[in-house]
């Protein structure tokens, strides 16, 4: 043995998945496929729980921000902070979506995955709306 690990028995061969195929192991036979491999649970939950604090933070933090400023810069500053703080959110929610598509399409993980991706879009999507109604509507 290899120091208690146990012998490689083949190397699996990747077919396409459009086909309908598996992967397979040439030595034990045509049909046989091997086991799904492992998902990284802890890692997309580790994201998740980030992304939460952040997204939350960036609410709490743009309405309990203390400003020297006045009027105009005061609120503007507030929102750079939102904005700061979504735009870690959303590069978090990013890399959620990208660690949920190894799971099988339709699960429930990779549906919730894709939920702070989604909300990212739909945040960026309402502020360049109203950067353009404000713009156009004078």
């Amino acid at each position: 043995m290899n120091g208690g690990l146990p012998p490689v028995a083949c190397a699996p061969i990747i077919a396409p998945r459009s086909r309908g195929c598996a992967p397979r192991c040439p030595k034990r036979g045509r049909n046989e496929t091997l086991a799904e491999p492992q998902r990284p649970l802890w890692l997309l939950a580790i994201l998740l729980t980030a992304w939460v604090f952040a997204f939350g933070w960036s609410g709490v933090v743009a309405a309990s921000a203390r400003t020297t400023q006045d009027g105009f810069n005061s609120g503007l500053s507030r929102f750079e902070l939102f904005l700061g703080w979504q735009a870690v959110a959303g590069l978090i929610g990013l890399a959620t979506f990208a660690v949920g598509r190894g799971w099988p399409k339709g699960s429930g993980i990779r549906r919730v995955s894709a939920v702070p991706f989604w909300l990212a879009l739909a945040l960026l999507g309402a502020i360049v709306a109203w950067s353009g109604w404000a713009r156009f509507h004078s």
